[in-house]
């Protein structure tokens, strides 16, 4: 397993500090997805001051009895432990105490008892408010926290002081994971893991990307070869339909009407599975960087987690191999596919690399993504009105040094792409694996074209001091 190191959540730990530190009382709801290191991040924040509590899949009586049992533990308090199994008569006696309270999986309560958000409304208003206490509801379900605690219809709205989502960490986290790690065998481990510290620590830095896929993927008895479906039914009571699209997503399917068509859906409507997927960060729906979002129809499906990607792009459909005893074969399949499924998590990598260089470059942008038409991509664009300059990037996983030619490509697509004003400024930047050819080196120092290597791209995540910064010309 990697390492157990408290690993780049130091803007999320102040918040959480400074928080607890506050003399007044506090309600703050903590949501992420399974793994994503919630817990880990509340338990340190709070270093042993005030009591945690886990809920599980039981009856509301049975809960609210585990609570009153589980905290009185804790607080070493036998008065607490005779109270009866009751929210607001508990909550009435841990006020007077004034100390931080984590509920953990607080929609396992929700579950349990529909009426809980406004049971716990009632609690924050009569016996709360003004006090010391710190209130931290914390659930893994997105769609539930989102709908029954944050929704503004929801009894608890207008209740909460402060909010954190936990995002999966960034690439850039991933080095201090495996700080033996080639940055291609970085790539590989974040194009099948994505920035779920709990998947990463799934994986043993001192064995090779492809010994831990093996390992850990292609094994039916790890946690990561069933992971998906437990996300999945966390967040959707009938998860068949949305497995089904995720698999067609992971297939090239990112079309609405190639989905659907790929579903054998007739002219069912499949959008609402999509927008629940993307509410919940399974599923995004991109658009050319240059369009309207709310107008356009050019949108295309990607799946925006790279753990449930890898896993519908390959454990999925080498589930027969690998629970027949032959894992090394699916392994070997992916080998042959790999470097394909990279090319699209390297231009989420280079886009963050390009973001933290612009900011260290004190370059602002309105806009980041990509951008196509027809048959035309550009894998980068960032879109300044102010400056009236647009940047196009080219992003290649090749081995190969890059050719001159695709120099060119990049600097003439860049005139298909209709936004500005006229005198328009374009700058460029391209991101090679495998370096650049002498005739591309040429003509992109004839026009002041930024190229990135693996290396530059290391010294930008890693060691920002020695990284020798690029300017537009």
């Amino acid at each position: 397993m990697g390492s157990t190191n408290f690993i780049n959540r130091e803007e999320e730990l102040k918040f959480l500090k400074d928080i607890i530190s506050k003399p007044e009382f506090q309600f703050i709801p903590v949501w992420g997805r399974r793994r994503v290191g919630k817990t880990r991040l509340l338990t340190v924040a709070l270093s042993g001051k005030g009591v945690y509590f886990l809920a599980t899949e039981s009856s509301a009586t049975d809960i609210a009895r585990h609570f009153r049992d589980e905290v009185a533990a804790q607080i070493s308090d036998d008065t607490f432990k005779s109270i009866e199994p009751d929210w607001n008569k508990l909550f009435s006696y841990l006020a007077k105490l004034g100390i931080p309270i984590i509920i953990d999986e607080f929609p396992y309560l929700i579950t349990s008892d529909s009426s809980i958000p406004s049971v716990f409304q009632k609690i924050i208003d009569t016996s709360l408010q003004g006090t010391e206490t710190k209130l931290f509801l914390c659930g893994s379900s997105v769609r539930m926290m989102e709908s029954h605690v944050l929704d503004y219809k929801a009894p608890l709205y207008g209740r909460r002081t402060g909010q954190l989502k936990v995002d999966p960490m960034k690439f850039e986290a991933l080095r201090y994971f495996f700080p033996d790690y080639s940055f291609e065998d970085l790539v590989r481990a974040y194009g099948a893991c994505g920035g779920i510290p709990m998947y990463l620590l799934e994986l043993n830095p001192k064995q090779s990307f492809w010994q831990n896929v093996e390992s850990a993927f292609f094994n039916p008895h790890n946690i990561l070869y069933a992971e998906a479906d437990f996300l999945l039914k966390e967040e959707f009571t009938s998860a068949a339909t949305y497995r089904s699209i995720l698999g067609h997503i992971a297939a090239g399917k990112t079309q609405l009407n190639d989905i659907r068509l790929a579903m054998n859906a007739g002219k069912s409507d499949i959008s609402p599975y999509l927008s629940q997927l993307s509410s919940v960060g399974f599923v995004r729906r991109e658009l050319p960087v240059t369009e309207d979002p709310v107008r356009s129809r050019r949108g295309s499906y990607r799946i925006a987690d790279n753990y449930l990607d890898f896993h519908f792009r390959y454990v999925v459909p080498g589930k027969g191999m690998i629970e027949s005893g032959n894992p090394a074969g699916v392994t070997a399949r992916v080998k042959k596919d790999f470097d394909a499924y990279l090319g699209r998590i390297t231009e989420d990598i280079v886009k963050e690399a390009f973001m933290k260089w612009s900011a260290a470059q004190n370059i602002t942008w309105d806009r980041t993504g990509s951008w196509w038409y027809g048959e035309e991509e550009i894998d980068l664009m960032a879109l300044s009105s102010e400056r009236n300059e647009m940047l196009c990037g080219e992003v290649k996983w090749a081995k190969k040094p890059l050719p001159a030619k695709d120099v060119r490509a990049l600097m003439d697509k860049s005139e298909l792409v209709r936004w500005g004003t006229p005198g328009r400024k374009t700058s460029f930047l391209i991101f090679s694996r495998g370096g650049f050819s002498k005739g591309a080196l040429s003509l992109m120092e004839e026009n002041g074209i930024i190229g990135w290597t693996p290396e530059e791209l290391g010294r930008i995540f890693w060691d920002p001091q020695n990284h020798v910064s690029s300017c537009f010309l």
